[in-house]
């Protein structure tokens, strides 16, 4: 009798722990997930900060690149400039639209947990948020865009790097010649070398008058009725 009493108590026992097991286990689960929806939360912010950073960077080095490198008049591949500027806008304008489907997936989360805990609806329970599906999706999608608006700039850039060094070079010597124009041909006050240099000839002392030379009138003789008496 001991003996089945004990496998009785067991029995009853058995059940009871497991039960305590699997509310355990559904803690533990319950408490990872949690973590885990923390950490999709703050991924997809980091994501969409990211894009809008680097897709505004992106914009301004392609600018920056025509500024001071390469004219759009004569650069390689210019198609692919004008792509890389539709996708990164596209991909902030798809970023920053996120941020209000977001907003709107919080606002039916909550409405659903109103219905489950406070009206004890099961079937809001595992709902689904169309609102938080369109957020995953554009969040892809502006990944996609990033990443085809960041390779288009690198084939623009990659393809003009040998012209924009002729550029350079060009408007280098052009430069130098321009100060060697300038420092032949200008004094350094802006009046031409050539008025600088101009003197005016040295002035000769005058010598007096020598009556027997060459080329001086004779004096006139004296009349004979000047001449004295004796």
């Amino acid at each position: 009798m001991g003996a089945e009493t004990e496998i009785a108590d067991r029995e009853e026992e058995q059940p009871e722990t497991d039960e305590k097991r699997q509310e355990e286990l559904n803690k533990l689960f319950k408490d990872f997930k949690t973590e885990i929806e923390k950490r999709q939360v703050l991924s997809s912010d980091n994501l969409d900060k990211s894009i809008l950073t680097y897709s505004s960077w992106g914009l301004g080095i392609s600018i920056a690149f025509l500024k001071d490198f390469v004219p759009i008049t004569v650069a390689n591949n210019a198609a692919f400039l004008y792509w890389s500027w539709y996708l990164f806008s596209a991909a902030i304008a798809l970023t920053t639209l996120s941020f209000l489907i977001s907003y709107k997936g919080l606002d039916l989360s909550l409405r659903h947990a109103q219905e489950y805990y406070l009206k004890d609806n099961e079937n809001f329970i595992d709902k689904k948020n169309c609102y938080n599906m369109i957020v995953l999706k554009s969040n892809v999608v502006c990944v996609i865009l990033f990443l085809l608006a960041l390779v288009f700039t690198i084939v623009f850039v990659s393809s003009n790097l040998e012209k924009s060094a002729i550029i350079k070079e060009n408007e280098k010597m052009s430069k130098i010649d321009k100060v060697t124009k300038t420092t032949h041909g200008t004094a350094m006050d802006g009046l031409p070398v050539s008025l600088m240099q101009a003197k005016p000839p040295k002035s000769t002392p005058k010598t007096q008058a020598n009556p027997g030379a060459a080329g001086t009138p004779p004096a006139p003789k004296a009349s004979q009725n000047n001449k004295p008496q004796q």
